[in-house]
């Protein structure tokens, strides 16, 4: 467990934006 190094918040950060490339990839296909 992470604390105070909001951690929690950049890896949620991280999985969206790679959720939103991830669809973005699809459309293209």
């Amino acid at each position: 467990v992470y604390e105070g190094v909001g951690h929690d918040s950049w890896v949620q950060a991280y999985e969206t934006e790679a959720l939103y490339d991830w669809f973005m990839k699809q459309q293209l296909e």
